[in-house]
């Protein structure tokens, strides 16, 4: 992943360069894994206001867009180490918020990133980037889902 202000002229080349893929391994095999980058529904979202606000949003934001850890790894500190390093990444990327949503259904995640230093928002509310970010826009969860995020940078 890299910071690429001087690319933001070509908005797919900032996409395609703010995606990260981390894989956790243990005995020469996967056993976890985490991808992140801008969300393509935000920047969506964004067009309306311009080429500016949708690379603005790819180079500040990460979305958490998928996490996963083999049975009989959990609770084994591989969910932790690839958050961390997706959020070490971040930082030094200069990305100002990491965020993602989970099912609320399922029991132990919430405690999983509230234990990690995410902050949750309520069940189904939104998460306002014009608090953290200044963009014109909210992220909102699916049905059922609820929002975490981590402030890296200011």
């Amino acid at each position: 992943m890299h910071n690429t202000a001087s690319a933001a002229t070509n908005v797919p080349t900032v996409l395609a360069a703010r995606t990260m893929a981390l894989v956790a391994v243990a005995d020469g095999r996967p056993i976890g894994g985490l991808s992140a980058g801008p969300s393509f529904l935000l920047c969506a979202q964004l067009a309306a206001f311009g080429r500016t606000a949708v690379v603005q949003a790819a180079l500040t934001t990460m979305k958490i867009h998928a996490m996963a850890v083999l049975p009989g790894y959990t609770r084994h500190g591989v969910g932790t180490a690839l958050l961390h390093q997706a959020l070490t990444l971040s930082r030094q990327a200069g990305v100002g918020i990491v965020y993602g949503q989970f099912d609320t259904s399922t029991t132990g995640l919430a405690q999983f990133f509230r234990h990690n230093g995410m902050n949750l928002a309520a069940p189904s509310a939104v998460l306002d980037l014009r608090t953290h970010l200044d963009l014109p826009t909210a992220v909102a969860p699916g049905p059922g889902e609820t929002l975490f995020h981590q402030v890296v940078n200011q």
